[in-house]
């Protein structure tokens, strides 16, 4: 009888804890306006299609996905080379779980079908060797193509909302604090892409992005 109950204990204590740091990070957050100042726009040969001039997306998300996730902020970019060669580049920056999800229901959600899916890695200079989840996807009127994504939790980059979840579990038990991290997302934009050109065009893109944020992202 003494074990479950000292399991029992634990619980409500690890509960208190969790408490205490929901408590503590009701202070200021940064802007949406912040993070579109950290984030690059142009990746070797691919610039940013602004929505506008002097933009640093190329589309906003709509309210609601805004009211489900309260994230710190959201980026959404277009990037084009002179060849036509086009990458999509999403961000979702957030200092809790709440502000990520599963990009499978996302793609389903937005009429794509996911006909094949793995984990793989990427190799970038800022970080090395990147987990990453790469999916295929097709639509109606669409050829199929690839996806990738990728989650920046306190310790780690994980390629599953899953691991994500435990990092940020552990990390606010122990810290008492929250961390802002990101999600990744890449899909390319232009018929025949291979899916070597798609992890490369993640790996640059971060790398940039961890230059120009000068280390947040």
């Amino acid at each position: 009888m003494r074990t479950p109950f000292i399991v029992l204990i634990a619980i409500f204590l690890a509960a208190g804890v969790i408490t205490n740091v929901r408590s503590l990070t009701k202070g200021a957050r940064e802007s949406e306006s912040w993070l579109e100042n950290q984030i690059p726009t142009q990746v070797g040969p691919f610039i940013l299609q602004p929505s506008e001039p002097g933009a640093k997306t190329t589309y906003k998300m709509d309210k609601s996905t805004y009211d489900e996730l309260d994230p710190i902020g959201i980026t959404a970019q277009r990037l084009l080379a002179s060849d036509g060669k086009e990458y999509e580049a999403v961000i979702v920056a957030g200092d809790s779980m709440q502000s990520f999800h599963d990009q499978r229901w996302c793609f389903h959600a937005q009429g794509w079908e996911i006909m094949d899916e793995g984990y793989t890695s990427i190799k970038t200079k800022s970080y090395g060797e990147i987990p990453v989840t790469l999916v295929k996807i097709s639509r109606e009127g669409a050829n199929p193509t690839f996806a990738v994504f990728t989650f920046r939790g306190p310790t780690a980059f994980h390629p599953t909302i899953g691991a994500l979840s435990k990092d940020y579990f552990f990390f606010e038990l122990l810290h008492q604090k929250k961390f802002m991290g990101a999600e990744y997302r890449f899909i390319p934009g232009f018929r025949d892409a291979t899916k070597e050109e798609l992890l490369q065009f993640a790996a640059d893109y971060i790398d940039k992005a961890h230059e120009t944020s000068k280390g947040v992202l």
